[in-house]
């Protein structure tokens, strides 16, 4: 490799952001509409260490994420030399900075959880909201209390409440100045 070659590599480093995954074939024949607009669908998986004993960490099927790049943003793609958790080979794909990533998450969502959010139903209400949330609280996936903890929670408070009354209502006795 001779120094031209090796600075091009350093100016496209310092340009690109490196995807490392496997892509995904979503259209049938190259017919589909994202092919004709130049999408391309990437499974990702995360790089820290340059070791093939410690391979790189990818997105599994039990929680789906996927990345779309464009394909003009693509400047270089190959074979990484790296390999995912069950040993396959993955491919790297340089992408312009200035190109957006668009990240999509398929994971399910409860109808009653949308439900309970109502007319507060956002795209920011929705982040975290998972299949199993019951209380429509955004960003958890707990369910209510029982109403039987309520109830020893209200009595708690209320005894509380009814022991310190005169401390929390006295006057606060200011310095002088």
């Amino acid at each position: 490799m001779d120094y031209s070659e090796v600075k091009l590599q350093q100016l496209d480093a310092a340009a690109t952001y490196r995807v490392y995954g496997h892509e995904l074939d979503f259209a049938h024949g190259g017919s589909g509409a994202a092919a004709r607009l130049r999408w391309r669908l990437i499974l990702p998986c995360f790089c820290v260490r340059d070791a093939p004993d410690s391979p790189c960490r990818c997105v599994n099927h039990d929680d789906p994420y996927f990345w779309w790049l464009v394909d003009d943003s693509i400047v270089h793609e190959g074979d990484s030399g790296r390999i995912d958790p069950k040993g396959k080979e993955l491919k790297f794909f340089d992408v312009l900075l200035d190109s957006q990533i668009l990240a999509e998450s398929t994971k399910p969502l409860s109808a009653r959880a949308l439900k309970n959010l109502g007319d507060t139903v956002s795209v920011h209400s929705l982040r975290g909201l998972g299949s199993d949330s019951g209380s429509g609280v955004p960003g958890t996936s707990a369910k209510p209390f029982p109403p039987w903890v309520v109830k020893l929670l209200i009595q708690i408070v209320a005894y509380l409440i009814d022991k310190f009354w005169d401390e929390i209502t006295k006057p606060f006795p200011f310095p002088k100045p």
